[in-house]
């Protein structure tokens, strides 16, 4: 997912790593604008940095326009707190925003999943000079715990 800001010099930035990241065939599921506009104490909505520019560029370049995140003290605050929820219950407009983003997000990786083209994480351990590569999935089914790593004094881990 590529975030972006709405002004141009964002969207070139975002564009360089879209560009980056085809080139390396890490997908990309699509592109949010952060920072979209502002609601005023005066209940007016501006647009600082402009607005809608992610989404031009997301068009143009042929991915998902997931949605817009406004500026919003709440949602800071929130996130600083570690209260990321408060996020979706203490302004509704936020809230809105927020759900609509997760959603497509959802749905992008729901069309991926059904396309097969979902790569699962792999775990790269090292044992003894040796390299495993470790499916996730295949692991989980192994362990009836989660994986937990201890550390040893040398800074090596080990299952």
């Amino acid at each position: 997912m590529i975030v972006c800001t709405p002004q141009k010099v964002a969207q070139d930035d975002a564009r360089r790593a879209l560009r980056m990241f085809q080139q390396l065939e890490i997908e990309v599921l699509g592109v949010v604008e952060n920072m979209s506009y502002f609601i005023g104490d005066d209940a007016k909505e501006y647009d600082i940095f402009g607005k809608g520019g992610a989404q031009v560029m997301a068009r143009e370049m042929g991915v998902p326009f997931l949605g817009a995140v406004p500026i919003n003290m709440r949602l800071r605050t929130n996130s600083d707190q570690g209260n990321p929820t408060g996020n979706f219950e203490d302004d509704q407009q936020l809230g809105r925003e927020l759900e609509a983003v997760v959603k497509n997000l959802a749905g992008q990786i729901s069309i991926r999943d059904m396309q097969g083209a979902l790569q699962q994480p792999t775990i790269s351990v090292s044992y003894y000079g040796k390299r495993f590569i470790v499916d996730t999935r295949i692991l989980n089914k192994l362990l009836e715990t989660p994986l937990r790593l201890t550390r040893r004094p040398t800074s090596m881990c080990r299952l």
